[in-house]
Formats: structure tokens, C-alpha cells, sequence
């Protein structure tokens, strides 16, 4: 599999990246997106610490997987005693610099033991987004991660970049649930073995690179990128920027849908209007009563059918409540005009609801309806 991208220069004089090489492996941390639906449910996210093929965070990395695949290009290989180098180097914390290493004595040690490569390994799989939604009785829950593995193969004799590759692979896996409790359905792509695979990529270029000779190998770990105080700054500053561009992108989408939906209402389309109602609802509650008005009035039945709602409750579940007043004979007369009951039912909403001077008055006003009675009745003018 050929690497997916490589940032880095191979060649002779290469300048080496600034990477820390560290003993245990580095928690890394970012941020998973949270959805839920239905719609009424907030969004969030949530720092989250990521895993490692290495093993879990302050445990001495574990790099058997990068040994693996470099001894199935290179069977001869001879890889050093990665604990053996930390005692010997003897790095504060357990982390060094990699320039560090080519300045004494940490120098000194390189030539002592004789290594003709560091192989510099990397993995970690950071949660990027689970949304969980309901369908009736049922749940879905999708949950969609990131995974990362990069090598990289200096020739310590010149202090050069011989090989350099990252493979990036986002894995999405997809959960049912009957009441969010007994899985009943899964699905997943997995990805590969990319430890063993960036692995192998680099025993090939290393088997290019140094034909025909024995080689002895250093493997270590490296941690996030630099490991600086200010990395952590620079890392939330990107994610805050990345997310306040989402929010942008998205406002300007909602900016543009609104005005299609708009020039569409103003041609008279009922649907039109109605959606206008259901996207401004709470930013613009009376603006979005006169689309909804105007789509009552030219026939629409759903229209209809949630004017007669609002005044049988006295709101409706994405409308502020308190701005509009139950009003039971109002509630007879859209649903009469929407057609959602028959005679019988109607009738039955009115000997529930309504007193027989009350029925009267509806049914007066069912006949005596015509289009602009809906924004009068609301309090509102006839101009959006």
C-alpha cells in the first residue's frame, strides 16, 4: 500500500524534522464532535484521549509492530534494545530532541553501539465524531474515528532522511440498537494493519537505500509534534479557527437556502412558505407566522393542520411559548378547513372542547373564513 502522503524530503541532505523521541507513549488528545438527534438536542464536543498501537499512555512504548514489519522485508535486520537506549541515554523525562541525539555524549553512545539507522515510529487513534439518533422505537449510534501510523528512517551515519511516509485512515462504524440497549445490527470498514504497513514501506527503502549489507536498527517512539507547551496553544487555536470556519460555511449555507426558499415563497409556493416557517421559527417568530399563514391560506394542509395545533396548546414545540393564546374555537376551525378529521371527529373535538354557543361561533367563523384572517387573528400585519 503506498503511503497516502509524506511531508517530508528524502534525500541526502534532508534537513532533520524536530521531533521529540520519547520512552512511554504520549496520551494524544483532541476533540470528538457529539450529535444527537432528533434536532432539539444540543451539540457538543468533548476532549478525548486517543490509543496507540504502542500501548496505553505512560507505559513504555511497545513497538513490536514496527519490528515486525521491518523483518518481513529485511529477515536479517538486527534491532537494537529500544529500553537499553533509554538507560544508556539517560533523558530526563524520558524524552529527548532529536537533534540532541547527534550532540554529545548521546552522539558518542550512536557510535559506540553501532547503529546504521533510527527508525522513528508513530501511531494513534483519536475519536473524531459519534452521532447517536432515534427512530421510533429503534437507535442508530455512528461513530467515525481517525487513525494515524508514520515512520520515519534516518541513516544516522549522515545524519540524513532516507524514507519518510504517513497513512491516514478514517474508520466508520455503524451501531443499531432496539431502545439503545441490544445491538442488533453493526457495520464497519476496518482498516489495515497500518503499524505493520508503514513499517514494511520503510524496509523497502531501506533495503534500497543500503543493498546487499547487514543492518543494525535503533527503533524508537515519537510523541506529538513538538512536545512544547505552546504546541498544546497552537493545536486549540487551530481546532477553535477550523471550527469557527465550519460555523461560518454553515451560516453562510443556511444564508443562501433561506433566499432560495424565500424567492420560491414569494412565487406563491406553499411548501415553500411552510419550510420558511419551520427554519425561522424561533430567530424570527412573527415573520415566520405570516409564511405560515400564507400557506394556510393558499390550501396547504400541514399548514393548516399546525395553526390548529397551536391554538389547541397554546404553542407548538419549536415555537417561545406565550405568544400565542389557546383558542379552542380557532383550533375547530383549521382543523375543519385542514381535512385531518372527518365530520364525526370534528364534531367530537367540538363537544369536548367547546360549549354549544362556542360551537356556533366556530362554525360561524369556518364559514365566514377567507384568506387573511390567519395574520389578523395573530396580531400581525399583511408584510413579511
Amino acid at each position: 500500500m503506498p503511503p497516502e502522503e509524506s511531508n517530508l524530503e528524502i534525500h541526502d541532505d534532508a534537513p532533520l524534522p524536530n521531533l521529540t523521541l520519547v520512552r512511554d507513549v504520549v496520551p494524544e488528545v483532541g476533540q470528538e464532535f457529539r450529535k444527537r438527534h432528533p434536532l432539539f438536542s444540543s451539540d457538543y464536543s468533548e476532549s478525548v484521549v486517543g490509543e496507540s498501537r504502542f500501548g496505553d499512555p505512560g507505559e513504555e512504548a511497545d513497538l513490536s509492530c514496527v519490528y515486525v514489519g521491518l523483518r518481513e522485508v529485511l529477515p536479517n535486520i538486527d534491532i537494537l534494545s529500544t529500553s537499553t537506549f533509554w538507560e544508556r541515554v539517560g533523558a530526563p523525562n524520558n524524552s529527548i530532541e532529536l537533534p540532541e541525539l547527534f550532540v554529545a555524549p548521546q552522539s558518542e553512545w550512536l557510535r559506540a553501539i553501532g547503529a546504521d539507522i533510527l527508525v522513528i515510529g508513530y501511531h494513534a487513534r483519536i475519536d473524531l465524531e459519534n452521532t447517536k439518533m432515534e427512530i421510533g422505537f429503534e437507535g442508530a449510534y455512528d461513530d467515525t474515528d481517525k487513525e494515524t501510523a508514520a515512520i520515519i528512517v534516518i541513516d544516522l551515519h549522515r545524519k540524513s532522511i532516507i524514507h519518510g511516509s504517513r497513512i491516514t485512515f478514517e474508520d466508520k462504524a455503524v451501531f443499531y440498537h432496539t431502545f439503545f440497549i441490544v445491538p442488533f445490527g453493526y457495520y464497519t470498514s476496518d482498516p489495515p494493519d497500518m503499524c505493520n504497513t508503514v513499517a514494511q514501506q520503510a524496509g523497502l527503502a531501506i533495503a534500497e537505500t543500503m543493498p546487499d549489507r547487514p543492518i543494525r536498527a535503533l527503533v524508537v517512539a515519537a510523541g506529538e509534534e513538538p512536545m512544547r507547551e505552546d504546541f498544546e496553544q497552537q493545536k486549540w487555536a487551530r481546532i477553535r479557527a477550523e471550527r469557527e470556519a465550519e460555523e461560518k460555511r454553515k451560516a453562510e449555507e443556511t444564508r443562501k437556502h433561506l433566499a432560495i426558499l424565500e424567492l420560491e415563497a414569494n412565487k406563491g409556493n406553499t411548501d415553500a412558505q411552510l419550510n420558511l416557517f419551520k427554519e425561522i421559527r424561533r430567530q424570527d417568530t412573527n415573520r415566520a407566522f405570516g409564511w405560515l399563514c400564507k400557506s394556510a391560506d393558499l390550501g396547504n394542509q400541514e399548514a393548516r393542520e399546525i395553526l390548529a395545533e397551536i391554538y389547541e396548546n397554546g404553542g407548538h414545540p419549536w415555537i417561545k411559548t406565550g405568544i400565542v393564546k389557546r383558542n379552542d374555537k380557532l383550533a375547530y376551525v383549521w382543523y375543519a378547513l385542514s381535512g385531518k378529521f372527518d365530520k364525526e371527529l370534528l364534531q367530537s373535538f367540538a363537544d369536548i372542547f367547546l360549549t354549544s354557543e362556542q360551537q356556533l361561533e366556530a362554525k360561524t367563523m369556518l364559514e365566514d373564513w377567507q384568506p387573511g384572517n390567519c395574520e389578523r387573528e395573530l396580531g400581525l400585519t399583511s408584510n413579511n
